[in-house]
């Protein structure tokens, strides 16, 4: 392993080796630390890529491709509503797909280090150190800049003093294949504003939930009130962040991904946006840039979408089931009046529309109604104080309205 480069990145998941690639590729020197084994392994997420996702990868490696489907169908306590994708969104076997992203960074000349665990570091004068844990002992490796794509635990948050909540995800992958296409459920004995899902993954399926923080065997109440569950292949799961970071970066320590908190409010889900920051912080470094202007445009591209589905997603943990069926059922009798294509990585503008026609039967609720237009005119009021900012970057008026997690 090389003792002296120009950018550390810690953590081999997507963002943090498409960071590598891309910065390879443009001549930088770049060591990746993984503390696992193998890259990919163990596995944390669902692996479901919206076409948007999929087509905005500068990599796109199709041997992880398991499924493709245009079908999805949203599941309520008492109704179901089959809709359709513009393009096919594309489920891929994570181990693979991320394996496929380290074999690219090494081709651009970056150098992977698996069972590499960064301990801490520290920024220095005209660059960083950091103490990794390998298997021969502890050394330390010095360079220009330290990316932290080390996941929802990330080390590298921890030392530039960003604090992060979380809610859990957890899947198992069994046997008994009953879907052809991705099914949420917003259903009980899931808490209100939580979801739980079934994918095929080939010739197995996926049942997964994203509730609260320790309370992940909500997984087996679900998957055994709703599903009839074969052999179980094996459990996965992890950390999701639950809001932005306040600061991606600072001098010469940047985050990306997960460890940012690079993750759609409503479906949790990370790649699209953490792929989307890779390239935005590759660009910077390449051009010599202050990594603050990676955070500027990364937030000037995404901020009003994350706003709207904060709002959205307080709305939804804030109501009852008694409410939130009155709305489901709302909701589900206008999309099969006025069907709309899904946008798995637009969810926020997906929603708007689709309850767009759905007010004049809220409107006739008052309490219900109330409830909705107080958190809707928390994301007018938050799309509009991000107008005035643009011009500015992020404001610390933007920063306490974006970042607190209600």
């Amino acid at each position: 392993m090389r003792k002296e480069t120009d950018v550390i990145i810690c953590g081999g998941g997507p963002a943090g080796l498409l960071t590598a690639a891309l910065a390879a590729r443009g001549g930088l020197e770049v060591v990746v630390l993984e503390e696992h084994e193998r890259v990919g392994v163990p596995a944390h997420c669902a692996g479901i890529l919206g076409w948007r996702c999929w087509e905005s990868l500068p990599y796109r490696p199709r041997e992880a491709v398991v499924e493709e489907t245009r079908e999805i169908s949203f599941i309520f306590p008492e109704d179901k509503v089959d809709l359709t994708m513009k393009k096919p969104a594309v489920i891929v076997n994570r181990a693979v797909f991320d394996a496929k992203l380290a074999e690219e960074a090494l081709r651009q000349g970056a150098e992977v280090v698996t069972e590499a665990r960064a301990l801490g570091g520290r920024e220095l004068g005209d660059g960083v150190k950091v103490c990794v844990k390998l298997r021969e002992g502890v050394v330390f490796i010095r360079g220009k800049y330290l990316v932290g794509a080390d996941g929802a635990r990330s080390i590298i948050r921890k030392m530039v003093g960003e604090r992060m909540s979380f809610d859990i995800g957890v899947q198992l992958i069994h046997s008994r294949k009953g879907c052809s296409s991705l099914e949420v459920y917003f259903t009980p004995p899931l808490p209100p504003g939580y979801f739980g899902w079934r994918i095929p993954f080939g010739e197995l399926e996926k049942i997964g939930v994203v509730a609260p923080l320790h309370r992940g065997r909500l997984l087996w109440k679900f998957s055994e009130k709703v599903f009839t569950i074969g052999e179980i292949s094996h459990i996965e799961g992890g950390l999701i962040p639950r809001r932005l970071v306040r600061k991606m970066a600072r001098g010469r320590v940047a985050l990306v991904g997960d460890s940012a908190g690079q993750v759609k409010p409503i479906s949790r889900g990370g790649i699209f946006l953490g792929s989307a920051g890779a390239i935005t912080l590759s660009e910077a470094l390449l051009a010599g840039e202050k990594l603050e202007t990676y955070e500027k445009r990364w937030r000037r591209r995404f901020l009003m979408e994350l706003e709207a589905g904060l709002a959205l997603r307080r709305i939804l943990e804030s109501l009852s089931w008694h409410d939130l069926r009155k709305v489901f059922s709302m909701a589900s009798s206008c999309l099969r009046e006025h069907p709309i294509e899904v946008d798995l990585d637009g969810q926020a503008s997906f929603i708007f529309n689709s309850t767009r026609t759905c007010l004049p039967s809220i409107a006739r609720d008052l309490r219900l109604a109330a409830q909705l237009i107080k958190g809707l005119g928390t994301a007018v009021l938050g799309g509009v104080l991000l107008e005035l900012a643009a011009p500015y970057g992020s404001s610390s008026l933007g920063h306490r309205y974006c970042y607190a997690d209600k």
